[in-house]
């Protein structure tokens, strides 16, 4: 067997990229199934993650396989094919090229409108198509199972075509596609593994964070700055099956009682930040994110950090020591690397603070059951915030 095509048969490379692609394509209406028949859960993001990268892998071979077949001859037809079965032929090769690069393509949007960055088996990261947004992403859902309903049609149809010159024929159209045995078998075990949802490990107990020494907070603060929330943001991001997700909270408050730079020990900085308000613009992860085993945003509606001490890292930056409380867990914090900045605008002092920071969420028991695990959501959570504060009167 040539790796080529010839006029007479179809090559071994040729052979390969279709079977392995019918054999992805079954795998993918089976981990459908099973996805869509599942809450939103650890098990539901394994198998959604499985069903992208094989989705996107589908594209790279059909697109593989387009190139092969402009670079080496088509087999011809038998001399019996009549014309019409000829057009037929010609146009069910044409729908399904189409529809197998335009399947995993609308996956990607869609994916990209619900904003969960599609990973291509946690390798590599792909970038969003399009912004996230509710409309998008229900049309983008409804496009994508339009066009599996469409390539399961025009599949089939080619199946039978198949068959029709296998049984009725009995020429050897089919027979100059079957492929090695041991290729199948090869392709088939993969498939399984890739498809087979993997059990859930329990993820060992979080270690006990370091203690940081604590420097008595003396009162009497010089200036007090509160937060001006419509010029201020509170994001973070965080590994979901190989890829990086982000959101924020959209309702937090600070208050900087700041004393000056030879006067530390006298400056503080509090935040509170209202759990419920976290938006990572997926409604059902939201809500899943309030729920009882993650934030538990009804019995501990507000997380918070009270600085202890500051320390000067350079001009203008600081490592804030202090305690975070989440879901009533007190643990020491620090933001290590922070720039306050102090500027007068429209005749009124203002306080500029930015940074971010790094936590755990398992030492402070965001994760409870199936959420312990970090196999498909990460342990660590990366904290970017952007802050604007004005001076109270």
């Amino acid at each position: 067997m040539t790796l080529g095509n010839t006029p007479e048969s179809w090559g071994a490379v040729s052979k390969l990229l279709h079977w392995a692609i019918v054999l992805m394509i079954l795998g993918q209406f089976t981990l459908a199934l099973l996805a869509d028949r599942l809450p939103l859960g650890i098990e539901k993001i394994a198998l959604l993650s499985r069903h992208k990268s094989l989705g996107i892998t589908i594209l790279g071979l059909a697109l593989l396989r387009l190139a092969w077949r402009a670079a080496f001859p088509v087999p011809a037809l038998p001399a019996h094919t009549k014309p019409f079965e000829r057009s037929l032929a010609r146009g069910t090769h044409v729908a399904l090229y189409g529809l197998l690069i335009a399947m995993p393509l609308s996956g990607w949007l869609m994916s990209s409108a619900r904003n969960f960055p599609v990973s291509w088996f946690g390798i590599v990261q792909l970038p969003d198509l399009i912004s996230p947004g509710d409309a998008a992403y229900r049309a983008m859902h409804e496009t994508h199972e339009a066009i599996a309903a469409l390539l399961l049609l025009v599949a089939l149809l080619h199946v039978a075509g198949a068959l029709k010159h296998h049984f009725i024929y009995r020429d050897n159209v089919l027979r100059r596609m079957l492929p090695v045995v041991a290729v199948l078998s090869v392709l088939g075990c993969a498939l399984a593994t890739a498809a087979a949802p993997s059990a859930v490990p329990a993820a060992a107990p979080a270690a006990a964070p370091k203690k940081l020494p604590t420097v008595a907070h003396k009162a009497v603060p010089t200036a007090r700055f509160l937060l001006d929330p419509a010029a201020s943001a509170l994001e973070f991001s965080f590994m979901q099956a190989g890829a990086t997700s982000k959101g924020r909270f959209l309702k937090f408050s600070a208050e900087l009682n700041w004393a000056g730079p030879t006067a530390l020990d006298r400056s503080q900085l509090v935040v509170s930040v209202q759990s419920s308000s976290i938006d990572t613009q997926d409604t059902e992860r939201d809500n899943l994110l309030r729920g009882s085993d993650l934030f538990a945003s009804d019995r501990y509606p507000t997380a918070r950090f009270v600085s202890s001490a500051f320390a000067t890292t350079g001009p203008g930056r600081y490592a804030i020591r202090g305690t975070l409380t989440i879901r009533d867990r007190a643990r020491p914090a620090t933001l290590s690397d922070i720039e306050l900045r102090f500027v007068t605008e429209a005749g009124r002092e203002v306080a500029y603070l930015n940074g971010n920071a790094t936590l755990r969420r398992l030492d402070f028991g965001v994760g409870q059951g199936e959420w312990q695990s970090t196999e498909w959501v990460g342990n660590e959570i990366r904290i970017q915030f952007r802050t604007r504060l004005t001076r109270a009167p």
